[in-house]
């Protein structure tokens, strides 16, 4: 437990050092979100980048790991909208923030860093997966969720458009289909723009822990109530479990194959605390604090979740 806890000490203590700058006034809300901006818009499309175009195609995607990974996120995101709306009778966007907030992930911000100290030789590569599924599955679906649940009268092209337009100004899709396209043909960064690339990526991980960080100053007790509780649980608890289950019923079933190094990233992912999106959706969809405090929440409490996590599965750097 010593060894597991020593993988999620320097992640929490880096996390807790941007905490500690917001409270003491080095950096302010603004420039948690310029530093936030730095990671989403170059850092992470540079790290993802790397990921897809260090070798061939062939030899970086793993079918069985995308399969797996999309089925129990898509299982969890559907499963929340329709309990929370039929259920406990929330309203359309209530119920897709409460599916989003428990099915998406803290991929880059939070898993990455983690992964690269736990498990260094597959994290490029697992996050680059991830990424995949979260921002050309997950994402449009939330996206269409949301902008049914705000906009009824959209259908069809409009609704693709209205959705189309979001993605393509989205940096990390342009990082998957440039990393793609220069893995097919072959082509490679001249010397200095590679290695400006990996300087960039390297700081990832260091940079969107002090975000993460900055955020928690949003987290106030009086704020949480039964949305954030749920939000949290099915996040930290449930999706992990949802995600074990359905990878390791394809893979008995021979119905897909994922390396077992892969298998371990895969359920471990699914233990991330909610993605970093989640507050900014929500302003724009108006739909309340709870998703912004839910993120705060789960990402405190991940602590121990992921830490409980590693140890089960014997993850030991």
């Amino acid at each position: 437990m010593l060894d597991v806890l020593s993988i999620t000490s320097v992640i929490f203590l880096l996390i807790a050092v941007g905490r500690f700058v917001v409270w003491r006034g080095i950096f302010d809300a603004s420039g948690m979100r310029v530093l936030g901006a730095y990671v989403v818009n170059i850092a992470l499309p540079c790290l993802i980048f790397n990921a897809l175009n260090s070798s061939p195609i062939a030899e970086i995607f793993q079918p069985g790991y995308l399969i797996a990974f999309a089925a129990g996120s898509m299982i969890t995101l559907f499963g929340a909208y329709l309990i929370s709306r039929k259920v406990l009778g929330m309203t359309g966007m209530e119920s897709t923030f409460q599916g989003l907030g428990m099915s998406c992930a803290n991929s880059g911000f939070v898993g990455y860093p983690i992964l690269h100290i736990a498990m260094p030789a597959i994290a490029p590569l697992v996050l680059a997966h991830n990424m995949v599924v979260e921002t050309l599955m997950m994402l449009p679906l939330v996206l269409m969720l949301a902008e049914r649940a705000q906009n009824a009268h959209l259908t069809g092209r409009r609704l693709a458009l209205q959705i189309g337009k979001r993605l393509a100004a989205n940096p990390i899709i342009w990082a998957m289909a440039t990393g793609i396209l220069f893995s097919l043909s072959g082509l490679h960064l001249p010397g200095p723009l590679a290695q400006s690339a990996d300087l960039l990526a390297s700081s990832s991980a260091a940079v969107s822990l002090i975000v993460i960080g900055g955020s928690l100053g949003n987290l106030s007790l009086r704020s949480i109530n039964v949305k954030v509780i749920t939000i949290v649980a099915g996040k930290l608890l449930i999706m992990p479990v949802i995600m074990a289950v359905v990878a390791f019923s394809l893979v008995n079933s021979g119905l897909i194959t994922v390396a077992p190094d892969m298998l371990t990233a895969l359920i471990l992912s699914a233990g991330m605390p909610t993605m970093s999106l989640i507050p900014i959706l929500a302003l724009i969809y108006n739909a309340g604090e709870e998703p912004g405090v839910a993120l705060a929440l789960s990402t405190a409490l991940s602590f121990i979740t992921i830490s409980l996590l590693l140890w089960g599965l014997g993850v030991t750097g």
